[in-house]
């Protein structure tokens, strides 16, 4: 019996020493994840810091182009411990979902005509433009083809319209009568801003200039941007002589070729620790300020 008890309290023993080592080894692993992701942040902060400073040294604020400084991005690098590598975007040569809420009644029916084209060329419903402007503005009385809270209200998971701008263009999965497929499609080419913001037809991409105008197809758009100048417009007006025959006079004053919001995304990983970091930045003449950071998606 003395043999058998000795046994039985040294298979306890052993049964508790082994569950305690398995323990302390994943609070281990688990702690030196939390201190990787730390870490990973902090280069991540690093590389926003970098981008700050490159918009800061742009010493010629009355056009912006992608031959700039800030446009040639930092490619990964080795850092000790990890790696960091960033890149910078410029966000008005996006179209801005908030400019279907802005105040301004001739930018608004140009914003819809633009979003409306952008929906087409993603083969998107167009009645999706008044979903989303039933989205953003403040009131609760839906527009003809649109949807506020009673429509989202009634979904298997039910949620509430923001009634908001929008902060992240990544809100627009919300809106009805847009999936996955559709906004991978429009990713590219939407921000989420302040209101009333300009185009930089510096920056632009394909879809965004032919959203322009009625009078532009995309293959118009093709060739403009192959022969954009490499160091961009000085004015608008010089932009605009490229489209002989198109009627501006209610566009110009929406477009610009300079820049006032950039994202920055950086990327960093240290041991098991990796994160895309993004930064939208607000420059003015005095300064850089990060007015959004997110963390994997912007």
């Amino acid at each position: 019996m003395a043999l058998i008890t000795v046994l039985l309290v040294s298979g306890l023993v052993s049964i508790m020493s082994v569950s305690m080592i398995s323990r302390q080894q994943i609070e281990i692993r688990r702690t030196a994840n939390v201190i990787d992701g730390d870490q990973s942040l902090i280069l991540a902060r690093g590389v926003e810091a970098w981008g700050r400073r490159v918009l800061a040294s742009d010493e010629d604020k009355q056009s912006d182009h992608l031959a700039e400084a800030w446009a040639v991005g930092l490619p990964p690098t080795e850092v000790e411990g990890g790696m960091v590598a960033g890149f910078v975007e410029d966000m008005q040569g996006r179209f801005n979902l908030n400019n279907l809420i802005t105040t301004n009644q001739d930018l608004l029916e140009y914003s819809k005509a633009q979003f409306r084209q952008l929906l087409d060329y993603c083969d998107i419903d167009i009645e999706v433009t008044e979903k989303l402007i039933d989205w953003l503005d403040s009131d609760s009385q839906p527009l003809p083809f649109g949807a506020e809270d009673p429509f989202y209200e009634s979904l298997e998971t039910p949620y509430r319209t923001a009634n908001h701008r929008m902060t992240s263009p990544s809100e627009l999965l919300l809106v009805a009568g847009l999936d996955a497929k559709g906004y991978q499609c429009l990713a590219s080419n939407i921000c989420a801003l302040e209101p009333g913001t300009k185009i930089n037809v510096n920056t632009a991409p394909v879809a965004v200039i032919a959203a322009l105008s009625d009078d532009i197809t995309i293959q118009d758009a093709e060739g403009h941007v192959e022969a954009r100048p490499i160091n961009g417009y000085d004015d608008v007006d010089e932009f605009l002589a490229e489209f002989v025959g198109i009627d501006w006079s209610d566009k110009r004053e929406h477009l610009a070729v300079a820049s006032n919001f950039f994202l920055g995304t950086a990327e960093a990983k240290v041991g098991k620790g990796e994160i895309i970091f993004h930064s939208l930045f607000k420059r003015s003449s005095q300064n850089v300020e990060v007015v959004y950071r997110s963390i994997g998606a912007y």
